[in-house]
Parts: structure tokens; sequence; C-alpha cells
């Protein structure tokens, strides 16, 4: 005989026992002088039917044999029962009813009524029989009253109503809702002889073998569905004294996904279903009430489950707390209970149980180089040093990598194409937080490293920027410089030099080289004249891009940096604090910030030491402003023969920005006339870069 042959008998001797109750009930009303035939019974109250109850209080005595039976028919189904319990003990098999009634500590006249109330659910016959001892054909399941009358036959008056509080807001039957009023209403009302109940699909399904979530924001998962992925990182969970303190478990940290994991490794490793609710998403509620908390502990009990309630955030209070009702209840139940959340959380007050907090970091690059390679597996054959690469410039979460490789693949398998290293860099930046948009300016990257004219130092440090991100996991984690010689792995850069010079060009052919996101801050409508303000918007920018794995590129850097020693006021000095504030937020940002100023020497050298690179870009000579006209002319531009760069890069001292906009203002201007591009346009569109910069113009220079 098997666990589910011991339960449904179990089950069907117990139930035996309680249709024993209701038949001598019926054997009752009938001879009391009740008409089973009369079709309109319980619709109305006749003449004498008013008779017989006005005499209710003079009950006659039932028959002796119907006592007799009732006997016989009890004492033979609970010799049943007993024989099922000492079998179920001797194969080691926990019974539902049993597990039921000591999970939730129920006594003998709620275990009754809850049996009282299953039984509809069993056998509709059931139905007919209560509305017809209740005197209502549409009252069709167990009500107070009936309740009370079955399970105390020969209490004289109200001595009846002694267990009315039972089917309170307090008892347990209804607070972890093993049983609920009909119709349904919101809310706990107090007991009255007229409600009326059922047992709730999911617990009857429980005990016929089966589950299933009453709620559609309850996730179930069996036990034999529940492993721990192959290649998890171990829990830092001591499981002996996991079983013996049973406490809440406090998973926090920003990856959500290693939580899940975690806690589908709980589960498994104690062999238990599992439970999952996540709040704040689309199709789950926002936050927990006490009532649904209960729930979960119901079905956590029925079940033995492990219970994860994820974005556990949602309910706490402003300052970090949980609610003490909901502490409460949670100290009351015994069960596993894994509570995730994004932040650690605190205890209001103290609980009768204890708490584990379990930190979930988000994974560094060495990390993230094995969820890479864990995730893309045999598949593909892009280079380790670019799946490094990439796991190194993206800081991701594990469900992240996960996604990003489900969405390469998934793209391969449609185009029938195996994945590149571009379509990696790609996917990576999509998993990226795009909120940053909101406060910066998205710049798509158009040039790469022929467009950029300096000398070969400047140049050779741009590539050491480049290096230094691709290699800061190796550098900072595998080697371990970043345990006591490097604060951060953020990485600050200074770019200096007058307008036009190349820095956002240059900062645009290192985005295009990492392949990330390349967003332009203007700092000048960053710093406020009020107090305070500017470190306000720093923060949300910085807030926003903490996901974002971006470049942020601060330009007009001028309007915040100055001199320390020249403090006149306050206001000065607190120039001085806004200036911290930035080169604290960029060492703390794990991504790459440049600083873009016209004027070096605005800068104080306290500032420059907190800066990894500091990059000059200096006004062209001639060689390079030739090398600037001929790379920034576009190849379709059609030109007319004999063009004289040499002169142009001779006669007219102008940075790389200024000679950009000349060539786009004389390709109209060849335009206008339909013609190419003649030394005449380029002259004419010179004198007017030169008129816009408000330089002095010599008439013989533009003939």
């Amino acid at each position: 005989m098997n666990d589910a042959d011991l339960n449904l008998q179990y089950l069907d001797a117990t139930v035996r026992c309680v249709d024993a109750r209701v038949r001598a009930m019926l054997r009752a009303t009938l001879d009391a002088g009740q008409d089973p035939q009369d079709r309109f019974r319980g619709l109305y109250i006749s003449n004498q039917e008013a008779q017989r109850l006005s005499g209710a209080s003079r009950r006659a005595p039932e028959p002796a044999g119907d006592q007799e039976d009732l006997r016989q028919v009890l004492q033979a189904a609970e010799e049943t029962c007993r024989r099922i319990e000492q079998a179920a003990g001797q194969m080691g098999v926990e019974l539902r009813l049993a597990h039921l009634k000591q999970g939730f500590e129920l006594n003998e006249f709620e275990y009754q009524a809850f049996l009282v109330c299953l039984l509809p659910a069993l056998d509709r016959s059931y139905e007919r029989m209560y509305g017809y001892l209740q005197d209502d054909v549409t009252q069709k399941l167990a009500g107070v009253d009936l309740i009370l009358k079955l399970l105390n036959p020969g209490a004289p008056g109200v001595a009846r109503l002694e267990n009315l509080d039972c089917f309170g807001s307090a008892g347990v039957l209804l607070r972890y809702r093993l049983i609920r009023p009909q119709p349904s209403f919101d809310g706990w009302v107090e007991p009255r002889l007229d409600q009326h109940f059922e047992v709730p699909p999911a617990v009857v399904a429980w005990l016929l073998g089966g589950y299933f979530p009453e709620e559609n924001w309850v996730a179930y998962f069996p036990a034999e569905a529940v492993s721990a992925e192959p290649g998890e990182l171990p829990l830092p969970l001591d499981w002996a004294r996991l079983v013996e303190f049973r406490p809440l478990l406090a998973f926090s940290g920003p990856d959500e996904e290693r939580q899940r994991q975690a806690a589908r490794g709980v589960a498994a490793e104690f062999h238990l279903p599992l439970l999952e609710v996540q709040l704040g998403a689309a199709s789950g509620p926002e936050t927990l009430t006490p009532a649904m908390l209960r729930l979960l502990i119901r079905d956590a009990c029925l079940l033995g489950a492990v219970t994860y309630i994820r974005g556990w955030e949602a309910v706490l209070d402003a300052h970090g707390f949980v609610p003490g009702v909901l502490l409460e209840e949670l100290s009351n139940f015994g069960g596993l209970f894994i509570l995730g959340s994004k932040a650690p959380w605190r205890l209001s007050e103290r609980g009768s149980r204890p708490v584990f907090q379990v930190a979930f970091p988000q994974p560094n690059g060495l990390e993230r180089f094995r969820l890479w390679q864990q995730a893309l597996g045999a598949q593909g054959e892009v280079p380790l040093d670019v799946v490094r690469h990439v796991a190194g410039q993206y800081i991701l979460t594990s469900g992240q990598v996960r996604n990003a490789v489900f969405n390469v693949v998934n793209q391969s398998y449609q185009s029938g194409q195996p994945y590149s290293s571009e379509d990696l860099f790609q996917a990576a930046r999509q998993q990226s937080s795009h909120h940053l948009e909101q406060l910066a300016q998205k710049v798509e990257p158009r040039y790469a490293w022929p467009d950029i004219v300096l000398p070969a130092e400047e140049i050779g440090l741009l590539h050491s920027i480049v290096s230094t991100v691709r290699h800061r996991s190796l550098v900072l984690e595998e080697w371990g410089l970043g345990k006591k010689l490097a604060s951060s792995a953020g990485i600050a850069a200074l770019f200096t030099g007058e307008p036009g010079t190349g820095k956002t060009l240059a900062a645009q052919v290192i985005a295009a080289e990492l392949r990330q996101d390349l967003y332009r801050i203007d700092l000048s409508t960053v710093v406020s004249k009020y107090i305070g303000e500017t470190e306000k918007n720093l923060e949300r920018i910085f807030r926003e891009a903490h996901n974002s794995n971006a470049i942020l590129f601060f330009d007009e850097a001028d309007s915040i940096f100055g001199k320390r020693s020249e403090v006149k006021d306050a206001h000065d000095r607190y120039a001085n604090i806004e200036v911290g504030y930035l080169l604290q937020r960029m060492e703390n940002y794990d991504g790459v910030t440049i600083l873009a100023t016209n004027l070096r020497t605005n800068i104080d050298e306290a500032f420059t030491r907190r800066l990894q690179f500091i990059i000059s870009f200096p006004f062209p000579d001639e060689a390079q402003r030739l090398a600037i006209w001929k790379v920034l002319l576009p190849p379709g531009l059609p030109v007319e023969a004999g063009l004289d760069w040499g002169f142009m890069a001779r006669r007219y001292p102008l940075a790389g920005g200024s000679i950009r906009n000349i060539l786009v203002t004389a390709a109209f201007l060849a335009a206008q006339e339909d013609r190419q591009v003649g030394m005449q346009h380029l002259v004419r569109a010179t004198r007017q870069e030169m008129q816009k910069m408000g330089r002095l113009i010599r008439e013989e220079d533009y003939v």
C-alpha cells in the first residue's frame, strides 16, 4: 500500500465518522415531523411548522435504536482510522489530515468543524442534506448553526454556542483560510449563526494528493522540479544551524537571480517544494498584507514547503523596517521563509525567530566571466579574450548574463549564422539600464582611431584607457591588486584643451572601441547657485548610471572647477565641496567617467591626484591641421581637382572642430551652386567660421 492509498483510505474513514453524525441529525429531523417531499420546504413556514417551532424546547428523545446504530458506525469508522494510523506509523507516512490538525494545532471541535465543511467538496449529495437540515434549499454549505448542532447535539439552550468564537477572525480556521465564508467578503467579521463556509479548492486538492495555488500570484514548484543549477556558487549557509534554528533567511543584494537560484538550492537541499511570490511585479501584488501572508503560511504548512518572497522591500516602511504585524505572523510559523530584497532590511522590534542575513553582491569580473562561460557552454567560437572583455566591461547580474546569452543564441538560431563577438557586446549593452537618457544626452559614436589626430603620447594614453577597462578585472581581482592598492574599479579621466581640439571626438572613439554607450552631461546645466542642489543633481545622474554600463562624459567642467586657494567667500568654499563630491562619485562609479575642460590651470592639483588619466589636447600645428583636413574629408564629397589642403592648413590656424564646420558649410555652398567643392567655397566657409568665433578677419587672407 502506497502513501496515496493510505491517505485516501484515512480520509474516507474520517469522513464516515462525520457522515454518521449528519445522518443521525437527518433522522432526528424527520422524527420531528419535517416532510422531505414538500417541494417548497425551506421557502416558507407553514402553520404546522410554526406549531412545531413553538414546542421546540420540548424535544422528544431519540429512539434508542438510532443512537445504537450511530455508535456502531462511529466505532467502526474510528477503528478503521486507528488501523490506518498504525500502518502509516510503521511505514513512516505522514497522513495529511493528521498533519493538518497538528500543523495548525486544531482542537477537536475545530478539526470536526473543518470536516463538516469539507463534506460538500467531496460529495455533492451533502449539499442537499445541508439544505434540508438548515431548512433552506439555497444554503448548500455548512453554516455555523448547523455545525454547532451537529457537534453538540445534546447541548441545551445557549450551551451549544460555547465554540462560536472558533468562527471569528481570531479563529485558526478562518485566520489561515482552512475554511472561507460564502459568499466571500473583504475583511474579517465576527461570527454569526447565519454564516456559511466552504473548504477552499486548493486545500481539497491537497487532501486528495494534489495541489494548486489558490491565488495567481503564487508560483508553485514541486520538490521533484526544484534543483540547484549546475555550477551554482556555494551558499554561505551552515545547513546544520539552518535545521536547528529554522531562521528567517534574509537574502539581500542587487543580484536577484542568484538569490532566486539560492532559494531553489535551499529547497533542493531539504528535498522540499518551493512557493515563490514576486512583489511589485506586473503580474503580482504591489505589497503583502497580513491576510496574504497567512495564506502563504497555510500553504507552506500544508506542503512543508520553503517559501521565497522576492521584492521584500515593497513591505518595508519609510525607514526600512518590517511592519510588526508581518513579523508577528512570521514568528508564529516554524517553516523556512526566505525574504529577498535589493538592500538589507531591519527589524523594528525583536521577533521570536532568528534572522540569518545572506548577502548577494554584484558578481565581480571573474564571477561574471565564469557565468558567461557557463551560459555560453560549447556553443559558438568566440575567443575567450572577447568573453573576458565583455564580462569585465559590462557589470551585469547573473540573471542579466543569462538573458543576454539567451538573446544571442536565439538570434543565432533564427539567422542560421553563428554569433560573433559584436553580438555578445550588443546583447550585454541591451541588458544595461537605459534610464540615463532622461538626465543626459546619448551620443552615438561616429569616429574610430584613424579619425583622431593627436601627438603619439596622447594617442597612447587614450589606448591605455581602453586597455585599463578591458583588463581591470584581471588586474584588480585575479591578480589581487584591488584588495589593497586600488580603491575602486572605476576609471576617471580628465581631457583638457581648447574647444574643438578633439575631446568629444576622443570620447566617442573610446566608446566605439569598448562598444559601450556614451552619455554627455553638460555640467553647466547641473551646477546650481543654491547650496546643495548641485550634489542632488549629480546624485540623480550617478544613481541612474549605476546599472547603465555607460561612459559618462562631463562637458563644460570649467563651471564646477576652481582654484581652492582662491576662496573668497562661503560660495567659493562650497564650490570645492561640489568638486570633491563629483570626484568621490566618479571614484565610486564602476564605469568610465571623463571630465572635459578648456582650462587645465583652473583645476587644483589636490583634485587632479584623484584622477587616473589626464590627457592634454593641444592646439594642432600645421602638420596636424593638414592631417585633420584629410581625415575629416568624406570619401563621397565631390571636390575639384587640385584643392590646396596645405594652403588651408598653413593659412588658417584652426582646431579640428572648426575644420569640421568649414567642410560642412563649404559643401552646402557648393550644393547651392550645383558645383563641386572648390577653394572658393572653402575660403568663404572659413570666413564665416572666423566671424562666428569672433576672430579678427584680414581681407588678404580670403582672396
